[in-house]
């Protein structure tokens, strides 16, 4: 059995090089605003591409576990997003700190959280039901949330009629398009989900290297080190509410696996595009919450992968005889 590479990591690592070392570029494109609304469009078209909605329709039997997920990724971390947040505020990181309200208002991953659901014996079809859910979810609650907590911080930030009507033309049309498509998934299936994984780095490129260009990219990484430790002390948070829920509620343990998993992790798709269209005008404050967006899912990925073999482990003590 062949090992997978490390794409994100990789992916990931290029594009910090990349605008270190070609930031001129990356600032051209970012002024020019068009890049990464085209970017934005085809992810988007993408995940509609690769989005099989129809699976929602016969997945409302497991209620419970659909309740407790969205519970936890729109209600726990919006939460406890905003309370770290306003400790911080008061201790000068207001704008460093901005990222942890995105992270709380996003849905889940599309992809990591139901591989790893399946690798660790949990109800997978559970978690793609809830992925979906989010995402579609998302696309209302989260603008929404973040409008209501950002406009009351911050005076620069787009007004909710522009942020809703900028996702309408970069997100939810392009993803209905991308729906309609799918009697040629067979032809366009596999560009569009390279898109719509590589596309959040083209746009991170963008981001990073408007920054590098003004020379300040290292001091924007060492101002950030409280807020991005907030990232992974909110994580862990997380990863106890959903466990927690699991516990209260009963749930089975493959049940409490997919919960762990989908209800803790947030996707950097809609995440990273959000922070660019509500601070079109502050580049600096979009990459700080950028970089917040990302420790987090790093974070959300190695946690995650850590507690779920102890609850799984001590669950099989239990029952043992």
């Amino acid at each position: 059995m062949t090992k997978k590479r490390p794409v994100f990591a990789i992916a990931l690592s290029v594009t910090f090089l990349l605008a270190i070392t070609a930031p001129t570029a990356g600032q051209w494109l970012y002024d020019q605003r068009w890049p990464s609304t085209g970017i934005i469009m085809l992810m988007y078209l993408g995940m509609g591409l690769n989005t099989d909605t129809s699976m929602l329709k016969t997945g409302l039997s497991q209620w419970k576990l659909h309740l407790s997920v969205q519970f936890a990724l729109f209600i726990i971390a919006p939460l406890m997003s905003f309370v770290l947040f306003m400790i911080l505020a008061s201790q000068g990181y207001g704008e460093g700190a901005v990222g942890l309200l995105f992270v709380g208002a996003i849905p889940s991953t599309i992809t990591s959280c139901i591989m790893l659901t399946k690798r660790y014996g949990g109800n997978a079809v559970g978690s793609l039901y809830n992925a979906v859910l989010s995402q579609i979810l998302g696309v209302v609650i989260t603008p929404l949330i973040l409008s209501i907590v950002l406009t009351a911080q911050f005076e620069t930030v787009s007004s909710f009629g522009t942020v809703l009507l900028s996702l309408v033309q970069k997100m939810i049309l392009p993803f209905i398009v991308g729906q309609f498509l799918q009697q040629f998934k067979h032809r366009l299936g596999k560009p569009g989900q390279v898109v719509s994984f590589y596309g959040i780095f083209f746009i991170l490129y963008m981001n990073l290297a408007k920054v590098a260009s003004q020379g300040n990219l290292g001091n924007t990484l060492g101002a950030l080190a409280i807020p991005l430790l907030a990232a992974i002390v909110l994580c862990t948070i997380q990863i106890f509410a959903t466990y927690s829920q699991g516990l209260i509620l009963r749930l089975s343990i493959e049940d409490r696996i997919a919960l762990v998993f989908t209800g803790s992790q947030k996707t950097l798709g809609m995440g990273v595009p959000l922070t660019s269209i509500y601070f079109a005008n502050s580049a600096n404050i979009a990459i700080d919450a950028t970089l917040v967006i990302i420790v987090y899912y790093l974070a959300a990925m190695i946690l995650t992968v850590a507690v779920v073999p102890l609850i799984t482990r001590s669950t099989r003590v239990r029952n043992s005889p």
